[in-house]
């Protein structure tokens, strides 16, 4: 656990070195048709993780590990800190995940193993997996409590030995990261500073790109991720599927999520955090439950499934019941 009480310091140190410049250069995120908050508030903060990791992977990554993954990250980090500052389109960001996806698929073909429909599989859900993160990263404490305990139970989880033995200490750093974060993020009553595009994208990118390759191609060892991040999976992907059968852009901002529609509805950042916290705990243990390979894991593992995507569906008919709004909106 030592990394990951360094990987805390370190973050919660520079977080707050970003958050003294994000003030004076006036690093801004404004309120928009997306937003939780009503003020301008300091962004970037996941600058500070991302410097933190690139320096990690150089110290605990080695061969073919190292030559995918931190030109995947430096990609990812890269573009997303132009779009937060300056704007990229739509097309020229999946462009650029793309090719991040690319790098770790191509290093999963030649090092880690596995199908070429599970390699087609993970380039896409790589991709998936760095979207939907910055899709809910919108209130605060969120993001960072869903990478501290998803990066803990990932590290639990990972097999860390042969050729990707040195993925489960960088899971540790991310979760270690993420906890330093929430110093300046966790509602208090209203965070600091945010993470920005740069962090949520890399935070995302990093959990699934890392799992994949330490799984190698193994389909059934992919469960244990998608039972951790069940509650982002669920209500990122079912709130996507929503607005294309409404034939909304599916990339325009927008406060359509569970997460927000509870806080429109009158609950707080911290409560909705909390509550988001206890559904990836649950979800962690279910993953272990799973990985023993007994019979009653997989029957537990697709009840829980079956669980967040009813939660979704009440929730938000509870949300928009208090907001006086159609359930068909």
């Amino acid at each position: 656990m030592l990394i990951f009480t360094v990987s805390l310091i370190l973050s919660a140190s520079g977080v707050g070195v970003v958050w003294c410049l994000a003030r004076r250069r006036q690093w801004l995120d404004y309120p928009n048709e997306r937003s939780s908050h009503d003020q301008p508030i300091p962004t970037g903060g996941g600058i500070a993780l991302v410097l933190i990791a690139l320096a990690t992977i150089f110290r605990v990554m080695r061969g073919w590990l190292f030559l995918s993954f931190f030109p995947a990250v430096l990609l990812i980090a890269t573009v997303s800190v132009i779009d937060d500052f300056r704007g990229v389109s739509i097309h020229k960001r999946l462009f650029i995940h793309g090719l991040a996806s690319l790098l770790i698929v191509g290093a999963a073909a030649k090092n880690a193993g596995g199908s070429i429909l599970f390699l087609l599989f993970s380039f896409f859900f790589i991709m998936t997996m760095a979207n939907f993160y910055n899709f809910m990263d919108g209130i605060d404490g969120l993001a960072g409590l869903e990478g501290l305990w998803g990066g803990l139970f990932l590290a639990w989880l990972s097999d860390g030995t042969g050729s990707t033995a040195g993925i489960a200490p960088f899971f540790y750093v991310l979760a270690g990261g993420c906890l330093g974060f929430l110093f300046w993020n966790f509602p208090r009553p209203r965070a600091r500073i945010f993470l920005g595009d740069v962090g949520s994208t890399f935070l995302g990118f990093s959990f699934a790109a890392l799992w994949c390759l330490d799984v190698a191609g193994d389909w059934f060892k992919m469960i244990p991720f998608l039972l951790i991040f069940g509650n982002f999976l669920v209500d990122a992907g079912l709130t996507l599927m929503l607005r294309c059968l409404r034939g909304e852009a599916w990339h325009k901002p927008h406060r359509q999520h569970l997460y927000q529609l509870l806080v429109q509805a009158g609950c707080s950042h911290l409560q909705v955090s909390i509550g988001e916290s206890v559904i990836v705990i649950a979800g962690g243990f279910v993953a272990w439950i799973y990985r023993l390979g007994i019979p009653a894991g997989r029957v537990l593992a697709v009840l829980y499934a079956v669980f967040l995507v009813c939660l979704w569906f009440c929730g938000r008919r509870w949300a928009l019941a208090r907001l006086m709004v159609s359930p068909a909106v």
